[in-house]
């Protein structure tokens, strides 16, 4: 009766092992992708829409693409770059972004960054949520900054 037991555990036991995986499988090449300085700026008055700026780092082999970013308290947020255009700089949205492999991509002031709209008033605190091209998501938690702040 003992030998069955130990049997059966050292059976459980191999067939718990093998649902983890092996590294090739995609469950071990999951992207690592960090989230720091993410902040928002205040709306200017009367306005309900604004830019958030934040920096992806891929800690990966592999990039990583963002197709968009979702909100429970707004219906639109856009990716967005800026381009020049002869002698003005305009506003060009994008369907993605990609954070190369091993590197750091910062969306700040006057390059890439988020385009928000329709944002409650006061806006106290945003929560959004980051959406791969892979169906993976990540939940972002931005700092409200006041207009003028980066």
């Amino acid at each position: 009766m003992r030998a069955g037991i130990s049997t059966t555990l050292i059976f459980a036991s191999l067939l718990l092992l093998s649902a983890c995986g092996t590294p090739d499988e995609p469950a071990a090449r999951e992207s690592t992708l960090a989230v720091t300085d993410a902040r928002i700026r205040m709306p200017a008055a009367g306005m309900d829409m604004t830019a958030a700026y934040l920096t992806l780092r891929n800690d990966t082999a592999t990039a990583f693409e963002i197709v968009g970013f979702e909100s429970p308290v707004t219906d639109r947020i856009e990716l967005h770059t800026m381009i020049q255009d002869g002698d003005m700089m305009r506003m060009r949205r994008l369907d993605r972004i990609t954070v190369p492999p091993g590197e750091t991509l910062a969306l700040e002031p006057g390059g890439l960054h988020l385009m928000i709209f329709a944002l409650p008033d006061p806006l106290t605190v945003f929560h959004a949520t980051l959406i791969g091209a892979d169906g993976r998501t990540l939940p972002v938690e931005f700092a409200v900054v006041p207009r003028g702040g980066h």
